[in-house]
């Protein structure tokens, strides 16, 4: 497996061809949908880098961080660990906070956020796909006197077609210039992106239609009217048109996305007669402190017993990937296991930000940082700071040096540990049972 690194838009193909394998059993990325925020993000050339992960010529998952403040990303379900990694190395680009949406049809990416303890927001869903079987379709309705739906015909028609974009969401984003570029951008067809005209043969409403031949798929993304052209049934119309030039093209299903926001995030568009939710689409946000660099050679385990010679006492420490991790402080009688979030914000400095704290005793003849009984978590907040250096150290004079790391101050009473293993999972937490890793999310931000 491989993974390949962009500083911009690219590798749109590779990315359609994931969603065109998956869609729309498994996320709401349709391969036009992909086109369309390709066009919108093709002006700023380094500002939405994207990383992708293939097999051979097989496409498996892909993150792309656009801006401001949002991470698209697509996990092929039968891979459903990658979007770990995907997280992660948004988590390790980006340098503020971050809202991800995913569709309840990706139940394995919400069990990845689930898993790192980002919060879903609460004020959601925001958006209901829509999909119908393209069997049985209504007749168009018929228009006022006057309006007419067809394609674009000439330059007028196109500048008309984003300029009711403009009027109809109130954005600058769709210039002229971009939508000439993405009628130019595969699977654009004129054929499917059908305008309204009004009785001066000026362009009131539209709706752009992207259909898949691979799997027979078309969604209709966006719709537009003019505010004053609204209550005359253009949308209706024009939808269904597209409908129908759909299953014209051999087309089984449209949907999703035809997304719709729900009444928490706007008006509803126009209602097709047989639609019906396909999925719904949830927002996750996540705070600015995680988003901060990582030291890639500090994740793992550490164990300070090496170092620790005459002593009846022993620490250990944890790094996720994830800016999460855990320490552990144990003797004969005693245990207790702190839950942090870690960053590096300069080169050889630890910052960690104690979450949750669990103390008990240790399992009888267990040696290592395992509870035999332990009292209830408490949730604190303290954040402190470990200058640190990576580098062979020897336990002892004329004993084989470790990989080790050194602390200036301090961490769980000690000053070095030893490298253990370097792959990590939250299970292995002794408290991940107590304070579920999806528990996280209910701790506050960093002011």
């Amino acid at each position: 497996m491989r993974r390949h690194e962009y500083p911009g838009p690219m590798a749109l193909c590779a990315m359609q061809s994931l969603a065109s394998r998956t869609f729309p059993t498994a996320g709401y990325r349709h391969i036009g949908d992909l086109t369309w925020n390709q066009c919108l993000s093709a002006d700023g050339a380094d500002e939405c880098p994207t990383a992708l992960w293939s097999q051979g010529e097989c496409t498996l998952a892909w993150g792309r961080l656009e801006t401001p403040g949002t991470l698209m990303l697509q996990v092929d379900p039968g891979h459903p660990e990658l979007a770990d990694e995907v997280l992660a190395r948004a988590g390790r680009t980006a340098r503020g906070p971050l809202g991800i949406d995913v569709a309840e049809t990706e139940p394995h990416l919400i069990a990845a956020l689930e898993r790192r303890g980002y919060p879903r927001t609460p004020d959601g869903p925001f958006m209901a796909c829509l999909g119908r079987a393209l069997t049985d379709l209504p007749d168009i309705p018929r228009l006022p006197d006057g309006y007419t739906i067809r394609t674009q015909n000439d330059d007028a028609d196109v500048a008309g077609r984003a300029a009711a974009h403009r009027a109809a969401f109130g954005s600058p984003r769709i210039t002229t210039e971009r939508h000439a570029r993405m009628r130019n951008t595969w699977p654009y067809r004129s054929a499917y992106d059908l305008v309204v005209a009004s009785p001066s043969d000026d362009v009131v409403a539209y709706c752009q239609g992207w259909y898949d031949e691979a799997n027979g798929t078309g969604v209709c993304e966006p719709v537009g009217t003019y505010r004053d052209r609204r209550r005359l049934g253009l949308a209706r119309a024009v939808c269904t048109a597209v409908l129908h030039a759909f299953a014209d093209a051999g087309g089984r299903r449209q949907g999703p996305p035809a997304l719709t926001p729900t009444p928490r995030s706007g008006p509803a568009g126009p209602r097709l007669t047989a639609a019906r939710p396909a999925a719904t689409i949830c927002r996750w946000m996540i705070d600015g402190w995680m988003w901060m660099d990582v030291d890639d050679a500090l994740i793992g385990h550490w164990s300070s017993t090496p170092f620790d010679h005459g002593a009846m006492e022993a620490s250990e420490l944890a790094f996720l990937g994830d800016g999460w991790g855990w320490s552990a402080w144990f003797h004969v009688y005693a245990l207790c296991v702190t839950r942090f979030r870690w960053r590096c914000p300069a080169p050889g400095v630890l910052e960690l930000r104690a979450k949750w704290t669990v103390e008990g005793t240790p399992g009888e003849g267990s040696g290592s940082a395992a509870f035999g009984s332990m009292e209830p978590a408490r949730q604190v907040d303290e954040v402190t700071r470990h200058h640190y250096d990576l580098g062979p150290a020897a336990p002892m004079p004329g004993a084989e040096a470790l990989t080790a790391v050194s602390f200036v101050e301090a961490v769980e009473f000690c000053h070095q540990y030893a490298r253990g293993p370097k792959e990590i999972r939250p299970e292995e937490d002794p408290t991940h049972l107590v304070v579920p890793y999806a528990t996280n999310r209910a701790v506050a931000p960093l002011p």
